[in-house]
């Protein structure tokens, strides 16, 4: 059923080319700054928490800024990832109902634009890299790699959500504020070792925690390379991949009645 999937998705590429570059249009329309607005939202961010954890709270963390938007960048792509393609089928109701076309284009199209979204801010760090004289290293090659990871983790779920969603409007609520309690259970604003030891285990089921550590270690060199962390990382990605993909073709059928 995957394979299939696979085959009929990649024979909708220009499908899914326009799908892309229409939502790229729709994000930047009437918009003065455009694409510098890619880099200047996880920017502002950042900005706002060093104040507060850098400042206020006082978090001891070396090249702090650099430390957090290390985190804030993959973690704009999961989260506007999940916010936008939950809603997908809802907001293309009219379209799916004129013609057919494989349904998963919508999360897969959202999960795209997203992606080239986020490898564009990933720009926003050579300055800082540059002011706080953090040199390339080898470990950046690790870094197309975790996209892939992490690519396939955000789209099993925006396969999934994107259904409950077809089913229920309130998922979308719901999820709105899990992913807002998710941001503070991962290690975005904090480092790992300030979660306390008798919670660490969350982090090995939180996908999130582990890939946003790799992404550290491999822009910062910041603590060491965990290759448990990150199979266990990739094992629930490529779960999450394949029980999304198939709980969305099992479900494809109904979802025109749910609507």
């Amino acid at each position: 059923m995957i394979i299939q999937g696979i085959r009929k998705v990649i024979g909708h590429r220009e499908l899914i080319a326009n799908l892309v570059i229409r939502d790229l249009k729709t994000k930047y329309r009437n918009s003065f700054l455009g694409y510098l607005w890619t880099l200047l939202d996880p920017l502002l961010m950042m900005v706002v928490y060093v104040v507060i954890f850098s400042i206020i709270i006082r978090i001891k963390v070396e090249n702090y800024p650099v430390f957090l938007l290390a985190g804030i960048l993959p973690w704009t792509f999961f989260a506007g990832t999940l916010g936008k393609s939950m809603t997908s089928l809802r907001d293309n109701a009219d379209l799916m109902m004129k013609i057919y076309f494989p349904r998963e284009l919508f999360p897969i199209s959202i999960t795209l634009t997203e992606l080239l979204n986020f490898a564009l801010s990933l720009f926003a760090l050579i300055p800082f890299l540059i002011f706080y004289k953090i040199a390339p290293s080898f470990r950046m090659f690790a870094i197309p790699g975790l996209i892939i990871i992490q690519f396939m983790f955000v789209l099993g779920l925006s396969f999934i959500l994107s259904i409950l969603t077809a089913y229920a409007k309130d998922v979308a609520n719901i999820m709105t504020v899990a992913i807002r309690m998710w941001f503070y259970v991962t290690p975005i604003i904090y480092p790992p070792s300030m979660v306390p030891e008798r919670f660490r285990f969350a982090l090995l089921i939180n996908p999130m925690a582990s890939i946003t550590e790799m992404y550290r270690w491999s822009i910062l060199g910041l603590g060491e390379f965990n290759p448990s962390a990150l199979a266990i990382a990739a094992a629930f990605s490529v779960g999450f991949f394949l029980v999304g993909w198939w709980f969305f073709r099992l479900n494809e059928s109904d979802i025109i009645k749910r609507l």
